[in-house]
């Protein structure tokens, strides 16, 4: 006559469904309950005896990981986890561009890839006089020294899974020239021809009084 035992399985807490990016790094694989069993999935991988989920060996994707369990008997039980990785966005903030000190000038950020919508932001924000929470930015520079200056500002995109792509614009200020006309004249009112003298630099167009341009 033989004799069965019935033995209750006991069943592993794997932990919590995850959402992750395309480039996020790996996380260890560790379960809420009854550790020493065996992680199987898409990106699991194990290394000196422990377990990892690496999103971009995973790929974009729903995965499912399930976390197995013996507990020292013939009773195998598991639990499956649900990991979803999300594709990265892109961006990008367009040409390097040059200005004059105190112009301004726009820049625009335009996103791809990823998961809609978005929502962008500029870094520094000094200089941005409008926009630096958008697409488009308006942005006012000075440069009171002898050289050129180079200004550099982040676009940051971040798309409805949390996944964030940047980029970089560098903005070139030019230093506004000095200029001396000279000492004051006075001219009689008559067709007498006059040289201008003692203007620096000597390369720029005089205008007189009455014209612009």
């Amino acid at each position: 006559k033989r004799q069965l035992t019935t033995i209750a399985p006991v069943f592993p807490n794997a932990g919590l469904n995850q959402t992750f990016c395309f480039d996020d790094a790996s996380v260890s694989l560790i379960p809420a309950t009854q550790p020493g069993g065996i992680w199987l999935g898409p990106g699991v991988s194990l290394l000196a005896g422990n377990y990892a989920f690496d999103p971009s060996a995973a790929g974009v994707g729903t995965h499912a990981i399930i976390y197995t369990i013996f507990d020292g008997t013939t009773c195998e039980t598991h639990d499956t986890l649900v990991y979803k990785v999300f594709p990265m966005p892109d961006v990008d903030a367009g040409i390097d561009q040059q200005m004059c000190s105190g112009d301004t000038v726009s820049v625009s950020g335009i996103g791809s890839l990823g998961t809609l919508p978005y929502q962008f932001s500029w870094t520094p924000t000094s200089g941005i006089l409008s926009g630096s929470s958008t697409a488009n930015a308006s942005i006012q520079l000075f440069n009171n020294t002898a050289a050129d200056v180079v200004e550099s500002y982040t676009i940051s995109l971040t798309d409805s899974a949390g996944c964030i792509a940047t980029d970089i614009i560098d903005i070139t200020v030019h230093p506004l020239p000095t200029v001396d006309a000279g000492v004051n004249n006075t001219l009689c009112n008559q067709p007498i021809p006059f040289t201008l003298s003692g203007y620096s630099p000597v390369s720029y167009t005089h205008l007189r009084a009455h014209e612009t341009g």
